[in-house]
């Protein structure tokens, strides 16, 4: 990307898992994972509108329920947000319950003029590049999917055992020693980490606002469910 060969980013497509959490549990559950690579690849998110659906009607504060695993206040069973970016670009994320994808959306797509590249969070290789002009099918050209390792676009993976550590959180966790010992902020660091709380919740401001675009950072401090 930085060296342009991914020409001009037009958009960052992201989408959770949609299983039968698609929605609002989604959202936090898996959802974090991709807003975090938002954020890593879009910079600071300046703006959120978003939409949230229970069984096909829009989310009313009847519809909000205290989600498992200690996440507090839910609701809906499908969203659609969009996030005005620092650096011009538009990011979307999608959640749809049972969407028959079977997983494999999980993740993002950075849409460039020139081509895109697809990264699936829990995959191997975690990141593809479809090369060419996304909006320009050419059927004498197939675009191919090629992987991206950490060798390089279309190379092995030099180490055979760095997909297992990335899966098994053994990489963040030395890059967390590593910067305790070097004095210096992971590579994830809290203050990310916070943003990624703020796009959550900024996806439950703007559908009680109805889709009105919120600014980041919220003025609200807590989960906008609760006091609905």
């Amino acid at each position: 990307i930085a060296d342009g060969k991914l020409g001009k980013l037009l958009e960052i497509r992201g989408r959770g898992k949609g299983d039968r959490r698609g929605g609002g549990e989604d959202l936090w559950v898996l959802g974090t994972h991709v807003l975090n690579l938002v954020h890593f690849f879009g910079g600071q998110p300046r703006s959120c509108s978003a939409t949230m659906f229970a069984d096909g009607k829009p989310v009313s504060a009847n519809d909000v329920f205290e989600g498992a695993e200690g996440l507090g206040p839910l609701a809906g069973n499908e969203l659609h947000a969009r996030y005005e970016m620092e650096d011009g670009v538009i990011a979307y994320f999608d959640s749809i319950a049972n969407d028959d994808t079977k997983g494999a959306g999980f993740g993002l797509q950075l849409i460039g003029s020139e081509g895109i590249i697809n990264i699936q969070c829990d995959r191997d290789p975690v990141a593809h590049l479809i090369p060419g002009n996304p909006f320009q099918p050419d059927e004498k050209k197939p675009r191919p999917w090629i992987p991206i390792t950490s060798g390089g676009v279309g190379k092995p993976e030099p180490d055979p055992e760095h997909i297992a550590r990335v899966h098994n959180h053994v990489v963040p966790v030395l890059d967390l020693i590593d910067a305790c010992e070097q004095n210096r902020k992971p590579v994830c660091n809290h203050e990310e980490g916070a943003m990624t709380v703020e796009m959550v919740s900024a996806v439950f401001a703007s559908h009680i606002e109805k889709g009105r675009a919120v600014k980041l950072p919220l003025a609200t401090r807590n989960n906008p469910l609760e006091d609905w």
